[in-house]
């Protein structure tokens, strides 16, 4: 029986071995920091190249139309904000859309900038340099989207004398997002 016993002791000797083990501290020491990981979104928004407006060969008296796209890339506004094409005529506070001969005579043609193809004065785009601008809203899918710009020049302008005449304005269109 003696023999028993020490079986029971060594058996209770290596319980409290492994037990003992367990529950001791690390025996090492540790530093920590947080590592902060971040990333950037920006409000971005790439105008691209816009074509010409070209109202070809006007008749004199008669009404003439045109069109154009705005387009814009890469474009991710802060808090879901739409992109609005605004126009500036470069004209100061006159801010007309008035097409001058590139001959110096100093012949003009009037037209306008509209959001639609109604052409009415409610939807013109209204130049954003006299602070009070009516802009073009551009719809966007994933960061990408186009609007039309639609121009008109208004029937009832006397073009009798202006025969051979090429007619410009150069515009500044700026996309706000």
């Amino acid at each position: 029986m003696k023999s028993l016993n020490k079986i029971v002791v060594a058996t209770a000797i290596t319980f409290t071995s492994i037990s003992s083990f367990a529950a001791s501290p690390l025996s090492h020491t540790s530093n920590s920091q947080i590592l902060v990981v971040k990333a950037t979104v920006p409000a971005t928004c790439t105008l691209q190249m816009i074509p010409p407006m070209d109202f070809n060969q006007l008749k004199n008296q008669q009404e003439a139309t045109s069109t154009t796209e705005v387009s814009v890339t890469d474009c991710y506004t802060a808090d879901g904000n739409t992109p609005v094409a605004y126009i500036s005529t470069n004209t100061g506070e006159d801010n007309q859309y008035i097409m001058t001969a590139t001959d110096k005579s100093g012949a003009t043609i009037n037209y306008g900038l509209y959001t639609d193809s109604s052409y009415k004065p409610s939807e013109m785009i209204t130049p954003y340099n006299d602070g009070k601008g009516h802009g073009q809203e551009i719809s966007l899918k994933n960061g990408q989207g186009s609007a039309t710009i639609y121009g008109e020049v208004p029937a009832g302008q006397d073009l009798s004398a202006d025969a051979d005449k090429s007619f410009t304005q150069n515009v500044t269109v700026e996309v706000e997002f």
